[in-house]
């Protein structure tokens, strides 16, 4: 049984960006858990005059229609790529300020693998790897939080990792309608 978990993905580089810009939350995310610093004094010009807003929209929905997608034969490695840090410039998305705020928010966790959430909730995690779960998305979202992307993808707040009772109930959530079967 092998289920990854991931604390920093391609969504968590995108919520940095979000905040980092300054922008609109259009897309009913829930309060982080620690707001990465704002390091532009107003929000920077789009080299090609698009929208950021816009751009960002839809970097976040093709990569959570990635995760919603993807099937055990989709490498792990290829959520979609977007150009938002690379298109703002380093004066706007510091890579220094990022690794700061990961560092904060998804701390690398050296637990020992018998004290891990996952370990602890090892009587709902074969289930849920028996039906499909391949990987734990952990996203810096203050509370409990939970949703099952797809058959394979379930992402939490650390709130709801590190609580049994709430970890189990993820666990055991069915996989949204018309989650592709494998």
């Amino acid at each position: 049984m092998v289920i990854a978990v991931d604390p920093r993905s391609r969504l968590l580089h995108l919520l940095y960006d979000h905040s980092a810009l300054r922008l609109e939350n259009t897309r009913g995310l829930p309060p982080l858990i620690s707001e990465p610093p704002i390091i532009a004094a107003s929000e920077p010009v789009h080299p090609s005059g698009k929208s950021w807003q816009d751009e960002w929209e839809q970097s976040w929905d093709a990569t959570r229609q990635w995760y919603r997608t993807r099937t055990r034969d989709t490498p792990p490695e290829s959520p979609p790529r977007h150009r938002i840090r690379d298109d703002a410039g380093r004066e706007v998305l510091d890579d220094d300020e990022r690794s700061r705020w990961f560092d904060e928010v998804a701390p690398v966790d050296l637990t020992a693998a018998r004290t891990s959430p996952e370990h602890v909730c090892l009587d709902a995690l074969v289930p849920a790897w028996r039906t499909g779960l391949e990987t734990i998305l952990v996203l810096p979202y203050r509370g409990e939080h939970a949703e099952r992307l797809s058959l394979g993808t379930l992402l939490v707040s650390p709130a709801t990792r590190r609580s049994p009772s709430a970890f189990r109930k993820a666990l055991t959530a069915p996989p949204p309608t018309g989650a592709l079967r494998r």
